[in-house]
């Protein structure tokens, strides 16, 4: 907000701006495999029994790329698609090159099972509580 304040409309407008958001229900069970990476692992349900590993989600989506409520980017890239929305921005901005997106922050995921086999009812609930504003924006079902 502050970074747009002070470039004005004419300079922020002129930049293409885009992110990228990540189905909420992967991305919070992402967040409680890496967190517990080194292990060992609490069981789910005490991991999501507090706010803070929700809040901590919350502070780095929507909030970033939207000003007073409103998207402020050009273009939303879905993590789950990332490779061809990235192309898309490529071509977008004129650059050479196909991008190679290199796995730097991979998980140690021993279960690879679809959060959807992972997560239960009130975990579920919880998170579309928390993340409604992007499940509404982008579609994204449970």
């Amino acid at each position: 907000r502050v970074l747009f304040r002070s470039l004005g409309d004419e300079i922020w407008n002129g930049y293409f701006k885009f992110c990228v958001e990540r189905n909420p229900w992967d991305r919070a069970l992402s967040l409680y495999h890496w967190r517990h990476r080194a292990g060992p692992r609490p069981p789910l349900a005490e991991f999501f029994s507090s706010d803070a590993p929700l809040l901590r989600l919350r502070q780095s989506g929507f909030e970033l790329y939207t000003i007073d409520g409103e998207i402020a980017v050009d273009r939303i890239c879905r993590y789950e698609n990332l490779q061809h929305d990235l192309e898309e921005v490529r071509v977008r901005l004129g650059l050479p090159e196909p991008l190679d997106l290199p796995r730097a922050n991979a998980t140690s995921r021993t279960d690879k099972r679809h959060y959807s086999e992972l997560l239960d009812e009130e975990q579920r609930e919880r998170i579309r509580h928390v993340f409604q504003r992007e499940i509404e924006l982008l579609g994204y079902e449970f």
